[in-house]
């Protein structure tokens, strides 16, 4: 997690940190900036906030990181809540006594499990370095 993420899950100002940290603010500034941090500034930050140092010093992973797999799976994870939300609408204001969305729910919902555990590197039934030639 970011030191500016940290800084505001405690509910605290750079201002707050600054004072707790004995750290100026404009060094927090430039640090959650992107600017790199000396290690007793780490250590001041890291006790002001209750956390490691190793903390602040892991890379924050962006979406733009992520795999083109994963980013499709986010994409129809958006898609599948859209549909079947205004699914579960047209099935409760047309058929009420016959719930048929729910078997689109399972169909689509276990299509989508498989895509995230294979997205995400859990399990993946196509492995291409198959060495058993």
């Amino acid at each position: 997690m970011s030191l500016k993420q940290l800084r505001i899950q405690k509910g605290w100002s750079q201002e707050v940190l600054s004072e707790q940290s004995n750290i100026s603010v404009r060094t927090l500034q430039r640090i959650e900036n992107g600017k790199t941090a000396n290690l007793t500034t780490l250590k001041a930050l890291a006790d002001a906030l209750g956390v490691e140092v190793i903390q602040l010093t892991q890379p924050v992973t962006p979406i733009s990181n992520w795999s083109q797999s994963q980013k499709a799976f986010i994409s129809h994870l958006i898609y599948f809540v859209v549909v079947m939300f205004s699914l579960i609408v047209i099935n409760i204001t047309s058929t009420q006594n016959h719930s048929w969305v729910w078997w689109v729910f399972l169909g689509w919902g276990l299509y989508l499990l498989f895509e995230g555990l294979e997205a995400f590197g859990v399990f993946n039934v196509l492995d291409s370095d198959d060495t058993s030639e």
